[in-house]
This record gives C-alpha cells, structure tokens and sequence, in this order.
C-alpha cells in the first residue's frame, strides 16, 4: 500500500522542485538528475573538428551540471544523461557536457559538434551564466578550443 500521507501535497512539491532547479518533466515523467545513475555513458561520439569548451571553478558547487540539466531538458539527446553529464542536441548540433572533479582542478568540458555547435555552445553558456549567477563570490575561468 502507498502512504498517502502527503498525497495532497504532490503538486506543490513537484512545484516546489521544479522551482528549485531540483526536478524536470519530460514524457509524463519526473527526473531529478541528482539521483541519475552515476557511470558516465557510452556513446559514440565523432570528436572530429569539434568545438571545446571548459569552464573552470576554483570552488564548484555540488550538482551544478544537474541544474544545468534541468535548465535544458527540452534539449536532452534522447536517454543520454548520468548524474555528472549529459548529451544535448538541437537540430543537428550536440554538445557532450560532463562534470570533472580533481583534487586541483573543477570543471564543466563540454565537447559540440554540428555546422551551428556555436549557437548551441551560446544557448548553453547563457544559462550555464545564469546558473553561476546564484552562487555568491563563484570565481570562473571559461576557455574555448577549436580543434
């Protein structure tokens, strides 16, 4: 038997976790990417004149790519997401986001490809900008490859 003690409480903490940037809806479901699997994904990914891009953090906060997630799940790649990254695409472009954590280096790489991976790239480091925006004195240092 389910408790149904909170049962009339379900839409105001699904919206409460939307609000928060903790939960997104996608095909009638919910998924909170803090709780996504954690092995990193296996996809064929053509790294063949891709664009790289890294930002880097002298303190990255915890679940930052997950709020990222959130802010662009209308663009998901399909079920192309683990807990420390994701796979966005939108028309032809994607962009292979993932999380790095080191003992002296905190980063968000992000790998595009596509004729307008740029404008993609743009979309993402806009909300990435806005994420970044909430957390008071985060220092970053973004950096852009063309390979």
């Amino acid at each position: 038997m389910r408790n149904t003690k909170y049962a009339e409480k379900k839409a105001e903490l699904i919206s409460l976790c939307e609000e928060f940037k903790i939960l997104f809806k996608k095909t009638n479901c919910y998924y909170a990417p803090q709780l996504f699997d954690e092995t990193e994904i296996k996809i064929d990914w053509d790294s063949t004149g891709n664009l790289h891009y890294i930002c880097s953090y002298s303190f990255m906060p915890k679940g930052i790519v997950s709020y990222l997630t959130v802010e662009m799940e209308k663009y998901i790649d399909s079920n192309n997401y683990w807990r420390y990254g994701v796979v966005l695409q939108e028309d032809d472009n994607f962009a292979y986001i993932e999380e790095k954590r080191c003992e002296n280096r905190n980063e968000i790489a992000m790998k595009l490809r596509g004729k307008n991976a740029k404008n993609l790239l743009d979309k993402i480091r806009l909300k990435s900008d806005e994420i970044n925006a909430t957390f008071t004195n985060l220092k970053t240092e973004e950096k852009i490859d063309c390979i």
